[in-house]
């Protein structure tokens, strides 16, 4: 496990991009990122003590914590706009649930600015058969990433696809080696760093890493935070309210190098690479045009000092009548998620695939057609794509699929999921939440059992 450890922190990556929405489009002659940004919503992640202990870290619950009371004391954002998940609360599925699914991608206006921070372990590709990047939840085990872990790219990908705010600030201070407790703070296996760079161009964004690709991130001796973080948030405060984030990387990036050298005896060098377009972001500019959090939300976890945060109660209170959320549900999931669904799966079995969803036995569940919308429809696709990511496994499904039978039942003990003679049907328990309904993997073993 000390092993285990090392090489996680030895990954330490922390990315803060802005996604500029798919296209940096002229929209009747004006930049769309140059328009004022009308409200302001965040998702902060901070995880000190893991499920697994050896995995523990000091700083992250703190980093989070500290990050949030800048956002909601001092950068303008309502404290019903931002969420705190720490340790315990920080789940891999709670994670992507508030990311891609019951919160930001129903809150977040396209003339928005949604700011994600996330303060944990990262994983080398090295750890990972297929050479892919974790982010390491609370409920992550090391020894089965793949299952448990939060894959970088599904990160990415997640918030480019389901959030819809043009402009996303994504901070990732991703493994804190000098807290690493069960590893040395020198001399420790290092393994590559995300390449800033890189990722800029895969993704259009602006990238702002914690190190170079061959450094890791350490946390002070001075002062019970990250390195990093506290430089930012020192960074940000440079100019009050008015600072640039361009400023404030500045800022940071020569604090970051200073303290890092004078007490480690290290090089630790934020990394900016941008394909930014228009006005420099203000991360503390005062929302144009403030919107209401009508959405019921996730309790927001707290730890001591964190300020206010609104309830989920007190959320569900402005929330819209249920028949008119069941009705906007169905909208969406008909008009956006399948006809996009559809798309691209019939991209990966080169053939069209007919569609049957009893919507009736979905009845008034609105939790349940929202799982099937913003989870059970991904989890189709990503099966295909398992199973399509050689040769032989595109051969095997080309024209396979010709239809797919989706219906809610009310019990776990109902559900089922087969393919036979070219039907896949699902038959999912979807409003009980993660265990009702279909993994990726029961998916894609139904299917290659079927084929």
């Amino acid at each position: 496990m000390t092993k285990i450890v090392a090489k996680l922190c030895a990954v330490s990556f922390t990315l803060a991009f802005v996604c500029l929405a798919p296209a940096l489009a002229q929209t009747d002659g004006a930049n769309t990122i140059d328009t004022p940004i009308e409200d302001k919503w965040a998702l902060i992640v901070g995880i000190s003590k893991f499920q697994d202990a050896a995995l523990n870290l000091q700083y992250p619950a703190k980093d989070a914590t500290d990050f949030y009371n800048y956002l909601v004391d001092e950068a303008h954002f309502a404290a019903d706009h931002v969420q705190l998940l720490t340790d315990e609360n920080a789940t891999k599925e709670r994670i992507m649930t508030e990311l891609g699914d019951r919160w930001l991608p129903r809150l977040a206006h396209a003339n928005d600015l949604v700011v994600i921070f996330i303060s944990s372990h990262g994983s080398p590709s090295t750890m990972d058969q297929q050479g892919t990047n974790y982010v390491v939840a609370y409920n992550t085990d090391v020894k089965q990433l793949y299952a448990t872990g939060l894959p970088m790219q599904d990160l990415v990908t997640g918030i480019r696809e389901r959030v819809h705010a043009n402009r996303v600030v994504l901070i990732l201070d991703a493994c804190h080696s000098g807290g690493a407790r069960t590893a040395p703070t020198k001399g420790m296996q290092r393994a590559t760093n995300f390449d800033s760079a890189a990722v800029a161009q895969g993704t259009g964004q602006l990238v702002i890493c914690s190190s170079m690709p061959n450094q890791v991130s350490w946390e002070s001796q001075r002062y019970a935070n990250g390195v990093f973080t506290a430089q930012l948030l020192s960074g940000l405060r440079s100019r009050g309210d008015k600072t640039k984030l361009v400023e404030a990387f500045n800022v940071l990036k020569d604090n970051v190098e200073t303290e890092v050298l004078h007490d480690r005896g290290e090089s630790q060098t934020p990394v900016k690479k941008m394909t930014w377009e228009g006005n420099d972001l203000i991360l503390a500019v005062v929302p144009s045009k403030p919107h209401k959090a009508t959405l019921e939300s996730s309790t927001v976890a707290m730890v001591p000092g964190a300020g206010k945060s609104a309830s989920a109660r007190e959320v569900a209170a402005n929330a819209p009548p249920e028949p008119e959320l069941r009705a906007r549900e169905l909208r969406q999931a008909t008009q956006d998620a399948l006809p996009e669904m559809q798309k691209n799966l019939n991209e990966i079995v080169q053939g069209k695939v007919a569609w049957d969803i009893d919507w009736q036995s979905f009845g008034s569940n609105i939790e349940a057609i929202q799982n099937l919308q913003y989870q059970g429809l991904d989890r189709i696709l990503q099966a295909a794509r398992g199973i399509t990511s050689d040769s032989v496994g595109k051969a095997s499904l080309k024209g396979a699929i010709k239809k797919i039978s989706v219906a809610n039942v009310n019990s776990m003990a109902e559900k089922r999921i087969s393919f036979s003679k070219g039907l896949l049907e699902l038959h999912g328990a979807w409003g009980l939440g993660w265990d009702g309904y279909p993994s990726v993997d029961q998916i894609r073993k139904a299917i290659e059992n079927g084929l």
